[in-house]
């Protein structure tokens, strides 16, 4: 899926933007919202498990709880979401060397 979303951008994108610049954009924002659905929808299938050490007999308990499907702790939805809006500014100021650091 990597290589398609890569000759789209350089080739399909860029001819299409030659013909209709909203839908040139539209295609990337449609897809990345697909990918997003997805991700949120399958999150809540996603199993934290505790690290295991030898005779520790509470981590093999968290441990099985966890293959269970039960409660588990660590990030969450909002946690990754958080840190992914991080990506907003550091693409600002990094995309700004080239007009500042001449």
């Amino acid at each position: 899926m990597i290589n398609l979303g890569a000759v789209a951008g350089c080739i399909v994108i860029p001819i299409l933007a030659r013909r209709n610049i909203m839908a040139a954009y539209s295609i990337p924002f449609v897809l990345l919202l697909v990918a997003t659905a997805c991700f949120v929808w399958g999150s809540g299938r996603y199993v934290h498990n505790a690290p295991h050490r030898p005779g520790n007999d509470r981590a093999e308990e968290e441990r099985s709880r966890n293959l269970a499907g039960g409660g588990h702790e660590g990030s969450s939805f909002l946690d990754v979401a958080r840190i992914m809006l991080l990506v907003v500014p550091f693409n600002i100021v990094y995309n700004q060397c080239a007009t500042t650091c001449k």
